[in-house]
């Protein structure tokens, strides 16, 4: 065989059947020229063998990446006056694609980082037509769900019924499913209709703390254990002392070239640097004109408000609960919290008090973070970083306007194990949209 035709041989083709083959190289594509021998076949009406030839049809398929066969298939007539096509050794009955084209185009789809556009092109065909296969081969259904699952929103669109779609998430990182709404009721009605002994398996439910997810949980799921994610709790703590911060540094406001107005508009990161990340080497500081460690600037930061000072201490001493693992009992860590809990009401710091409201509220789903599973501490930092993946298929399409294709499209590319159908569905994607009615043409 000749080594320039290897790349067309993915197919039923075998040499000894073709009787012309030529390939021409046109703006980096590659277009191969077929004609097969004549070997005849029977009519698919009467059955009888025919070997005369009506007329012949160039077929362009595409074939692969930057490849497209021009197949000059041939038309026979039978006897009774019935006329057919030779068989097709590409199988290009499907989108006119041959199989090697569909097996490329739903390779490629697989990698997150590539989009429709961008698979059309490289085959030289329509987006739509990538779709298409897309949609008839990568239709996912429901995984089920595990006994430790995390669950978590994210942005889809401001054009759709809910800005933000829900994700379920397995411990080992496997998209069990996505719906198209947060909303309770959604939940609700979903979880409702999954088998009660499927929902009995699930003893972990890792999240954030919102408390639509806390009552669905609740009301759908039997002896489950809530676990609030901690990189959560340390978030919303960080946003409560930045309020502190802003509120301080909004008193400066009139005198914008002050040290306290550099200190906590310019050096306001070291009130979140972990307390043993401050270094201590000293570099120059253009402000004050000497050199300065962060250690240094941190002290000049914390003199400036009294209020600044105890909050950046009550920080340090919720990291400091935060990092108990595997070191205290949960009766232990009870106390740690009830105290942390008082310490904060008594500062008088309003955005304390309000953290110390939703710690209370949130108690026990807290401590529950704190169960060891399977050698690692319970987090949503599995769904967090899927959703880091979501976003870039998303941002690379430029966004998605059909959800059932987004959600296709996610658990098919983030399941790694995950596996196209093996014949064509009937199921229907693509949405319905209602037909263009009469209209006058306007006049020039």
């Amino acid at each position: 065989m000749n080594d320039d035709f290897k790349p067309i041989m993915g197919c039923d083709l075998k040499m000894k059947d073709v009787e012309y083959i030529k390939d021409v190289k046109k703006n980096n594509t590659t277009y191969y020229y077929v004609k097969l021998k004549n070997n005849g076949a029977r009519c698919k009406y009467c059955g009888k063998y025919v070997a005369k030839v009506d007329s012949y049809r160039v077929k362009t398929i595409p074939h692969s990446k930057n490849i497209i066969i021009k197949y000059k298939a041939r038309r026979f007539i039978c006897e009774c006056n019935k006329t057919f096509y030779e068989e097709d050794p590409f199988k290009s009955k499907d989108y006119m694609l041959s199989d090697n084209a569909v097996d490329y185009i739903l390779n490629e789809i697989k990698r997150y980082n590539h989009n429709f556009t961008e698979i059309a092109q490289s085959l030289n065909v329509s987006v739509t037509k990538v779709i298409d296969v897309f949609d008839s081969y990568i239709q996912v259904e429901r995984k089920k769900l595990r006994e430790v699952i995390s669950i978590d929103e994210f942005y889809f669109s401001k054009y759709s019924r809910s800005k933000f779609a829900f994700m379920i998430l397995g411990l080992n990182g496997e998209v069990l499913d996505v719906l198209d709404s947060r909303k309770k009721n959604v939940l609700l009605d979903y979880f409702k209709y999954i088998p009660l002994i499927e929902r009995r398996r699930v003893k972990y439910v890792t999240m954030d703390m919102n408390s639509v997810y806390k009552t669905v949980i609740y009301r759908r799921f039997k002896n489950v254990t809530i676990c609030i994610d901690s990189f959560h709790v340390v978030q919303l703590l960080n946003t409560h002392l930045d309020s502190i911060r802003k509120r301080i540094m909004r008193e400066y406001d009139s005198n914008k070239n002050s040290d306290e107005y550099y200190l906590l508009k310019h050096k306001n990161y070291l009130l979140f640097k972990n307390l043993n990340d401050i270094k201590t080497e000293r570099e120059n500081n253009f402000h004050y004109g000497v050199v300065m460690s962060e250690s240094e600037l941190l002290d000049e930061l914390l003199k400036i408000n009294e209020e600044l000072t105890e909050a950046y201490y009550l920080k340090e001493d919720y990291l400091a609960f935060n990092d108990l693992f595997r070191l205290k009992t949960r009766e232990e860590l009870k106390i740690i919290l009830d105290n942390y809990i008082n310490d904060c009401l008594l500062s008088g710091i309003s955005e304390f008090n309000n953290f110390a409201n939703t710690l209370s509220n949130w108690k026990e789903e807290i401590l529950n973070s704190f169960i060891e599973y399977e050698g690692k501490r319970l987090s949503n930092g599995r769904i967090e970083n899927k959703n880091k993946y979501v976003k870039k298929i998303k941002d690379i399409a430029n966004g998605y306007a059909n959800f059932k294709r987004f959600r296709n499209r996610i658990m098919y590319s983030e399941n790694l194990y995950e596996k196209p159908l093996l014949e064509k569905s009937t199921k229907r994607i693509k949405r319905y949209m209602p037909k263009r009615g009469p209209y006058k043409k306007a006049k020039s």
